[in-house]
């Protein structure tokens, strides 16, 4: 009978089989490190709430109607510009104020209202006379022919009337609570006085 021949195992397979054996362990090892590893808990975000926007206070305002100079052909008119302001008082007090306003402004317009002058008191309006209380300034301050009074003159004197609706038809300027007698020398002013329409721009 022929011999068995025994069965053995070359070098090879057993380095085959320790590098498998390794390499499970290192599987192994990795897998219960991953697991045993902390996890990190995201901070929570909370919504943040949404607040309606602020809305701007309603501030009440006026239109007013202003009557300035302009000039044409070398001479100068008066001509109505609409205004709209948020002073407060009545309308024709703050009509006054727009108007004094004016004098901050360029051209002809700078020129119309002495530098300086306040109104003093609210208008008042009796028997459909306009009384306007100016500061001194009103008056000091004035430099200017006829022509330039007549034109600061009836600029308040139509604002006021403009403004009133159909309450004024004349007007008594006093300075410092006491009565004008004149401005500039060319109108008497101790009683109140009417706008005069051929003043204005047709």
């Amino acid at each position: 009978m022929a011999k068995r021949k025994k069965t053995t195992f070359g070098i090879g397979w057993i380095f085959i089989l320790v590098l498998f054996a390794f390499g499970a362990a290192l599987g192994v090892t990795y897998y219960v490190s991953g697991s045993a590893k902390p996890k990190i808990k995201q901070p929570e975000t909370k919504p943040v709430p949404i607040k309606p926007a602020a809305t701007a206070p309603n501030i009440p305002t006026h239109k007013i109607v202003v009557y300035l100079p302009v000039s044409e052909n070398d001479r100068l008119y008066l001509t109505s510009e609409t205004r709209t302001t948020s002073l407060k008082g009545d309308i024709l007090s703050v009509a006054v104020k727009v108007l004094i306003a004016t004098n901050n402004e360029g051209g002809e317009a700078g020129k119309l209202i002495p530098q300086g002058t306040k109104l003093l008191n609210p208008v008042k309006v009796t028997d459909g006379i306009a009384t306007v209380d100016l500061s001194e300034d009103f008056e000091r301050n004035f430099s200017g022919g006829s022509t330039q009074e007549a034109l600061v003159l009836n600029s308040l004197a139509h604002t006021l009337v403009d403004n009133s609706g159909g309450k004024v038809q004349k007007v008594q300027i006093l300075v410092e609570g006491n009565k004008l007698e004149t401005l500039g020398g060319h109108f008497e002013l101790t009683n109140p006085f009417e706008a005069d329409s051929t003043m204005l721009k047709n």
